[in-house]
């Protein structure tokens, strides 16, 4: 393992942790080590290919909806997530180079759209007390759709359209056995 990425990886984890407690508060810190976890550590640490569905990018969508509201959590996912990401994705190249970049870094993608009606739709279904893992449910569902309609007719990709349920799986399974944790993020 490359010392200097670890060393790189690890200021990275702990500045951004710092800044996102500061401006948000620790619910804040916390989601933002949730969006490490996934781009450092899945991607380059232990190298989770996103074929399989793998990620924690949707439950702080979700949370940052659930806090913010539907306008807030809509510009986090279309632009906080794209700079956040890309200075993350910094982070893991040094480890591990992209194996494909579908967009440039720190510009808005389609996937940043899906990250905004997501968080805002979350925050539309918790301000009508619907549980949190059917919450999580719904926008796995939704995401799913629009990711898929995206890759179908957009990208000509069918590579991710399984990852799609695995990950829906897995967030709901996420929902369920963590939510009084999640939700403690959102109370903070």
């Amino acid at each position: 393992m490359n010392t200097r990425w670890l060393i790189e990886a690890l200021i990275s984890l702990i500045a951004g942790f710092w800044i996102f407690s500061k401006l948000g508060g620790l619910g804040y810190g916390i989601i933002y080590v949730m969006i490490w976890i996934d781009k450092v550590i899945f991607t380059s640490f232990i190298k989770i290919n996103s074929y399989i569905g793998i990620d924690l990018i949707f439950i702080p969508m979700i949370l940052v909806g659930m806090i913010e509201g539907p306008i807030g959590g809509f510009i986090f996912g279309f632009l906080v997530m794209p700079v956040l990401t890309g200075f993350l994705s910094i982070v893991s190249w040094q480890l591990t180079p992209p194996m494909q970049m579908k967009y440039p870094p720190f510009l808005p993608t389609p996937d940043n759209v899906v990250y905004g009606i997501i968080s805002a739709l979350a925050s539309i279904l918790w301000a009508n007390q619907i549980p949190f893992v059917i919450i999580v449910a719904v926008c796995m569902i939704v995401k799913g759709l629009l990711l898929a309609t995206m890759d179908i007719f957009i990208r000509q990709d069918y590579m991710y359209i399984f990852a799609y349920i695995t990950n829906a799986v897995y967030n709901i399974l996420l929902a369920y056995f963590l939510q009084d944790f999640f939700l403690s993020i959102v109370m903070m």
